[in-house]
This record gives C-alpha cells, sequence and structure tokens, in this order.
C-alpha cells in the first residue's frame, strides 16, 4: 500500500491504508463492464490482512514504528530546536500505556477496507465523464479524487 494514516477512533487510534494511483493509471480505468484492475488489487490487500494473524503483527509494527519515531524526533530536537512536533496520533500510539491499535480492513464497523487515492491534478475529466471514478464507488470503495495540492489532507469515513 502507498499511504498509512492514522485516525482517532473514540479513544484509540486506527490504522487507515490507501492505495495511490494518477488518474492516468490504467489499473483505475476499466471497459464496458470490466472491473478496473485495482479493484482486485484492494481485496489481494484486504484478503492478507485477513489471514492468520497478519492484522495484529501490523498493528503491532505500527506501534513500535511509531515508538521510534518519537525517539528519532527527540534526538532531531536537539539539533534543530524549531523542528516540528510530530502528529497526535504518533505521540499518543507510542506512549508506553497506549491501547493496541485497530486496524481500519479488520476492526471498524463498516469499513471500507484499504482506500483509494486518485491524482487527478493533470485534470483529466474523461476518468469522470467516462465512468471510471463511480465504477471505484459503486464496487464500495473509499475513493478521494484530489485535484489540487491543499486537497491532500486524507479524508476520514463519514
Amino acid at each position: 500500500m502507498d499511504l498509512v494514516a492514522l485516525e482517532k477512533v473514540s479513544n484509540r487510534w486506527r490504522v487507515v491504508f490507501w492505495e495511490a494511483k494518477p488518474v492516468a493509471d490504467g489499473r483505475a480505468r476499466c471497459l464496458g463492464e470490466d472491473q478496473p484492475r485495482v479493484i482486485q488489487q484492494l481485496q489481494d490487500y484486504t484478503d492478507w490482512l485477513d489471514h492468520e494473524n497478519h492484522q495484529g503483527i501490523v498493528a503491532q509494527a505500527y506501534q513500535r514504528t511509531c515508538r521510534l519515531l518519537v525517539e528519532l524526533h527527540a534526538v532531531a530536537k536537539r539539533f534543530r530546536a524549531a523542528i516540528e512536533e510530530l502528529g497526535l496520533g504518533i505521540q499518543e500510539v507510542a506512549m508506553l500505556n497506549a491501547p493496541p491499535l485497530l486496524i481500519d480492513a479488520i476492526d471498524a464497523i463498516d469499513a471500507k477496507k484499504p482506500r483509494l487515492l486518485i491524482d487527478d491534478r493533470t485534470r483529466d475529466v474523461t476518468f469522470t465523464k467516462n465512468g471510471h471514478l463511480d465504477k471505484l464507488r459503486n464496487a464500495g470503495l473509499h475513493v478521494q479524487m484530489v485535484q489540487h495540492l491543499d486537497q491532500m489532507t486524507l479524508e476520514t469515513r463519514p
């Protein structure tokens, strides 16, 4: 997966996975009644997460990663005091008493599984006009289409 994000869910944090495709990527487009190949790609990710204890392994790995980021940030701050603070999610997940992370594709109610980011900064109107965006959304995917850099903040589930 291309992007990993943290979302607050009640008093816990959830790991959210995003696949990113440029609007011109053939895997996000298809002709006729066929399904875009990215749908199967996202299903493969979901199947892997569902297998055995993969979600637990992933949750533990990302929690350890957050702890390591906090440690590295502290070192970097000694060399450059003005360094930006880490995100709240990373800080809270890194705490020793933090609850285990949730995994979006497994633990979330009505999860959309891994999500899809379509980079349309080239303004390719044919993607929407020819129904490619509708096919992705009708497949039950959470799809975010970005046309400007200021839209790069990832959406949470409604």
